[in-house]
Parts: C-alpha cells; structure tokens; sequence
C-alpha cells in the first residue's frame, strides 16, 4: 500500500501571518484531510534547509 506524505512547509512559514491567502486554506484542508487518515497511510514533511524532514501527525494537528 502507498503512503500519502504531505509538505507543509508553507504552513508553517505562513503561521504568523494573520490573513490566511487561498493557497494557504487550500493546504490547510489537505492537512485536515491527511489527520483523517490512518497514520500508516499517510503523514507530513517539511523542508528546512536544504533536507525534508518528517513531522509528527501530534505537531501538525495542533
């Protein structure tokens, strides 16, 4: 079975702005949709750096 693993670097870099743009609503609901998901078939990256790195599905849902 494939895992789904979603970037959500510019959620992250977008966190202090107080005005979300579309862009970022629209990778909020993939986010949402990813944390419906069973943990074995999907999860969350980030760039930092110049390396992707995993996130815990507790981190991002908060």
């Amino acid at each position: 079975m494939s895992r789904t693993v979603l970037d959500v670097t510019r959620l992250l870099t977008r966190a202090a702005h107080p005005v979300a743009t579309g862009v970022d609503r629209v990778e909020l609901a993939y986010a949402r949709r990813v944390l419906a998901l069973p943990s074995e078939r999907a999860g969350f990256a980030a760039v930092v750096g110049k390396t992707t790195a995993p996130l815990p599905r507790a981190a991002v849902a908060t």
